[in-house]
């Protein structure tokens, strides 16, 4: 049984990332990225919807960290538009947690991260406005709602065919559990507004 549990995680993990995958490919034909040049400079304007992938630096946590904490990852691949890379590997984007709260009956601790700047390796920022991508799309991380601790019985009619008795959840939820962010993650950063990078020649 926990065998199956565990090969259809795998499987659920998989799908959803092809669904990413389709998603940026829906994104790059639906968003034009933008290039401009002149003899000192490229220009690059990102679009809302962009994606980027991250890597979590370190673990982030309902248990310990709080509303207004600083989080950071990390940048693992070069960001390229018509072959020039605006976004080198290594750069470093942060953000601030916006909305945190804890366990509760019924509910696991959730939290919310808002990005804001990033980091380029040779010294340089940029101010950004971002979320990191969930499934619900409301960039929500946590949050579910728990299992109810009893069971009772109860009784179905049905026509033709009699009563049929069945065990459903019932009673009050369990006690939610903290939400956490593990260090070297994938996440995918979501622009909420347009990026324009200027780069040297």
């Amino acid at each position: 049984m926990k065998k199956n549990i565990y090969i259809l995680k795998k499987i659920i993990c998989l799908l959803l990332i092809l669904y990413i995958n389709c998603l940026i490919c829906n994104q790059s034909q639906a968003r034009k990225v933008l290039v401009w040049e002149n003899n000192e400079h490229y220009k690059v304007s990102f679009p809302p919807g962009t994606f980027f992938k991250s890597v979590t630096q370190y673990k982030i946590s309902t248990k310990f960290n709080n509303v207004g904490d600083k989080v950071r990852w990390i940048i693992p691949d070069n960001q390229m538009a018509e072959d020039i890379t605006f976004i080198p590997a290594g750069s470093i984007v942060e953000g601030i947690i916006y909305q945190l709260k804890k366990p509760q009956i019924g509910r696991n601790g959730f939290l919310q991260i808002m990005v804001d700047k990033i980091y380029f390796p040779d010294g340089r920022k940029s101010y950004i406005t971002g979320h990191l991508w969930t499934r619900k799309g409301d960039s929500i991380i946590g949050g579910e709602i728990t299992k109810r601790q009893g069971f009772r019985r109860t009784v179905h009619h049905i026509k033709d065919f009699g009563s049929v008795g069945q065990i459903i959840p019932h009673g009050q939820r369990a006690m939610g559990k903290h939400t956490q962010i593990n260090p070297g993650t994938e996440w995918f950063i979501v622009l909420d507004e347009k990026l324009d990078l200027i780069i040297d020649k």
